[in-house]
């Protein structure tokens, strides 16, 4: 998507969503490479005089080869930005309601999930394709990353992480429960085979030398030799495979069924810190 194609929805969501009258700049910012894998993604900030809002925008990848790579090996059934566009457009408001039916406040309750900013229109199954996802600039009301991705969160992130996918799984398993997931496009997208994704050659190549990296990772860090002949052994003959398909048919066939985020990485979440800087909120 070309980056004046985001500017023109940027203003288009400014004027429809936000309210922005009259003409607004727009300034758009990437974000820095290897920090967003799978799509491209801006920081965009619009002008309308003094007034200024600061959002963040993301799109499918063509700026990087190796992320368009990693999005071109997709199978074509995979969905990727569609399924993401339908769970922050409509799985948000089916919470919402469930959590309104219990007489909650669904904004306390949801504050870990992030409120697009989506113009007024139908929500087809490919609009995720066709149009940017937009959000608020979280950082400029003092949000951050976690700083040190590949030692892992510290006590007091890893609690509130744990916390708030808590509260996902058990959001999820209500719709379930409740048969409140009705919506057809939304049900396709949630009900996938990750199997499928990975089991293609390129993403089996891409998952043999991810093994590979970390076997030499942990072998040079004198980690436990049980763990690095177990890891071996899932590489051998592509071992892992028959390993993650007993795991996700055990998982698809268990009497709790939830919602899942699909890829639960210390850089795929946000903090907002005390005044010290140093406890996460």
């Amino acid at each position: 998507m070309s980056e004046q194609k985001i500017k023109d929805h940027c203003r288009k969501v400014s004027q429809e969503v936000i309210k922005l009258l009259g003409p607004v700049e727009c300034l758009l910012e990437p974000l820095q490479d290897g920090i967003n894998f799978g799509s491209d993604a801006y920081f965009v900030v619009i002008k309308n005089g003094d007034e200024q809002r600061n959002l963040f925008v993301k799109v499918p990848p063509q700026s990087n080869d190796i992320k368009q790579f990693f999005f071109e090996s997709l199978p074509d059934d995979f969905y990727m930005f569609e399924r993401e566009f339908y769970v922050y457009n409509l799985l948000r408001s089916l919470f919402k309601t469930v959590i309104e039916d219990q007489n909650q406040d669904p904004e306390d309750i949801l504050d870990f999930f992030p409120i697009p900013l989506t113009s007024p229109g139908e929500m087809t199954f490919s609009r995720g394709m066709e149009e940017p996802l937009v959000f608020e600039n979280l950082s400029t009301l003092g949000f951050e990353m976690w700083k040190d991705e590949f030692n892992g969160f510290d006590f007091d992130h890893a609690n509130i992480a744990m916390k708030t996918y808590g509260t996902l799984h058990a959001l999820g398993l209500v719709l379930h429960e409740e048969n409140i997931l009705k919506d057809v496009n939304l049900l396709k997208l949630l009900n996938m085979d990750i199997t499928k994704s990975i089991f293609n050659e390129s993403g089996l190549e891409m998952t043999d030398k991810g093994f590979k990296a970390f076997i030499i990772w942990m072998k040079d860090h004198h980690e436990n030799e049980e763990s690095i002949c177990k890891l071996e052994d899932q590489l051998r003959n592509r071992n892992y495979t028959k390993m993650m398909t007993e795991m996700f048919t055990e998982g698809k066939n268990h009497e709790l069924q939830v919602v899942l985020h699909g890829d639960a990485s210390s850089n795929n979440m946000l903090f907002k810190y005390d005044k010290q800087n140093k406890i996460p909120e």
